[in-house]
């Protein structure tokens, strides 16, 4: 469930990331969305991310994912964010250095 502002809705967990940026528009990142509620209890903010994780099945953002958006951003034309852009490229660089060889073949 995403605790969104026009009310909640339900969203399958293959379609949401715990850390993705709220911004982004090829998946549902659930951390900013249920930041607001687990930022008055301590022992909640500690169970919620490993709760959507594990039990939920909620992945965090890979590459793959910030790739998707990429392209999804490109094909929007006119349309394109270019904040949420940037925003792909920071995290992009920020997963660099914990990517496997493969991986960052694939990515350049």
């Amino acid at each position: 469930m995403i605790p969104a502002e026009d009310g909640p809705k339900w969203e399958h967990s293959e379609n949401c990331r715990w850390n993705a940026p709220r911004n982004m528009k090829s998946v549902f990142g659930l951390e900013d969305y249920y930041s607001q509620i687990h930022e008055e209890s301590t022992a909640l903010k500690s169970t919620l991310g490993p709760f959507m994780r594990d039990i939920v099945g909620v992945r965090d953002l890979s590459w793959l994912d910030i790739v998707d958006e990429l392209e999804r951003q490109k094909e929007n034309g006119t349309g394109r964010d270019k904040a949420v852009i940037c925003q792909m490229y920071q995290l992009l660089a920020n997963l660099e250095p914990d990517l496997a060889e493969d991986d960052l073949v694939k990515v350049k």
